[in-house]
């Protein structure tokens, strides 16, 4: 099977749409082209001899090219397309990734012909849960139903079907996203011990949701608990973030006992702008060293994973949800996958502060901490280890296409 892909050859391109493929020649990290800088645009066509389960093909990096091809498989991802045209750097811009979308690729898309429309699979993921069909973005509308589309959010929807493995390794890949160190520091972060608190609750943008999470821990009184918030609050990064919830904010900064985390220190101590790689490296050595668990803030309304749970499995740094609904989800790939699920050390709740009185209470026993701290690790290293089997061995769109004829793709 021929596959297309429609973007300029990037092996971490590579990795995210074929990981778990076996291959008949050495992935070129770089080429001529791009061998003394790194972010140069490769022009040239690289093909890929590939194989998984069972099934021979041959990839294609073709760029903006051979679109006619009725005989091929075609792919794009919305992402990659918003960072070959300098829309966006990582994946955290998600309407002006969505526009150059719309603006640059889609009118081609909907021009082709049946046959190839019906052999093209676009990759939407965003971790944002977010709504196609929000304002005059509407891409539900917008691309025409014959072509295949994907995104990360686990409750399909519309004409756009939920693929695992691409999702998991969209955190990691493009490299600029800053997440794949987490898999390394995880031999590192096991054996540290010197921590001074043991739960943490980080607050990067802080909003009325997080106000009340923060006011409940406030309200226990317990020191085995810390808040941090980031300097991010102060910023222009978002320039409607202080006026949309100025209120808000100057309430959260009258909680007493919060650490501050302040981005923009002294020379060694800086550590860059909100692009993404800057905050996953300040969350990875400045956060994480502060407890033994993190008190993560997923969107509840969001029903697929963002960076914040995803670094921490890939880690093994202990983690609670402010929300049941991740754990949920979690074990639901574990379902979809057929493997058994493991029992969470706390009860199920809607949101944290609902089991606050069993946190408080082992925070200030030792030997009901290690224990509870003990379940959660065995919890955790569970779903870390099936989750990178799964993502080692399996992948999510090639068990699509793989031993379909052309035409019913």
């Amino acid at each position: 099977m021929i596959i297309k892909v429609h973007h300029s050859y990037r092996y971490d391109l590579f990795w995210y749409l074929f990981h778990s493929v076996s291959l008949k020649e050495k992935l070129p990290h770089f080429t001529e082209e791009n061998r003394l800088v790194k972010n140069k645009r490769i022009t040239e066509k690289v093909i890929i001899h590939a194989r998984y389960d069972k099934k021979d093909f041959e990839i294609h990096f073709v760029g903006e090219d051979e679109w006619d091809d009725e005989e091929a498989v075609h792919i794009l991802d919305i992402t990659f397309n918003a960072i070959e045209n300098g829309a966006a750097y990582d994946r955290m811009y998600i309407e002006q990734t969505i526009h150059s979308f719309l603006d640059n690729r889609l009118p081609l898309l909907n021009s082709l012909d049946d046959t190839i429309k019906k052999n093209t699979h676009v990759f939407s993921i965003f971790w944002e849960g977010f709504t196609f069909d929000k304002n005059d973005i509407n891409l539900i509308e917008k691309i025409d139903k014959k072509i295949n589309t994907y995104s990360d959010t686990i409750t399909l929807k519309d004409n756009f079907r939920f693929i695992f493995t691409q999702s998991f390794y969209s955190l990691i890949y493009p490299e600029e996203n800053g997440v794949k160190n987490y898999y390394h520091f995880y031999e590192w972060l096991k054996y540290k011990n010197d921590y001074k608190h043991k739960i943490l609750y980080p607050v990067r943008r802080i909003y009325d949701s997080k106000l009340y999470v923060a006011k409940a821990i406030d309200k226990l009184n317990n020191p085995n608990f810390l808040i941090s918030y980031s300097s991010f609050n102060e910023s222009n990064y978002i320039p409607w973030l202080k006026s949309e919830y100025n209120n808000v904010i100057d309430e959260f900064l009258e909680i007493p006992n919060k650490v501050k985390i302040d981005k923009g220190g002294h020379t060694l101590d800086d550590w860059g702008g909100e692009w993404m790689e800057n905050n996953m490296n300040e969350n990875m050595w400045r956060i994480y060293s502060l407890s033994e668990v993190i008190l993560i803030h997923e969107n509840p309304m969001n029903d697929c994973f963002s960076e914040k749970t995803i670094s921490c499995i890939l880690s093994g740094k202990p983690f609670l949800d402010v929300h049941y609904r991740t754990i949920k989800r979690i074990h639901k790939i574990l379902e979809l996958h057929n493997i058994s699920i493991p029992e969470y050390p706390l009860p199920e709740y809607d949101d944290i502060t609902n089991v606050f009185d069993i946190l408080d209470n082992v925070t200030k026993d030792e030997e009901k901490w290690i224990e509870f701290k003990s379940k959660l690790i065995v919890w955790q290293e569970y779903i870390r280890n099936n989750f990178l089997k799964i993502i080692t061995t399996k992948n999510s769109f090639l068990d699509i296409i793989k031993y379909k004829d052309k035409s019913l793709l």
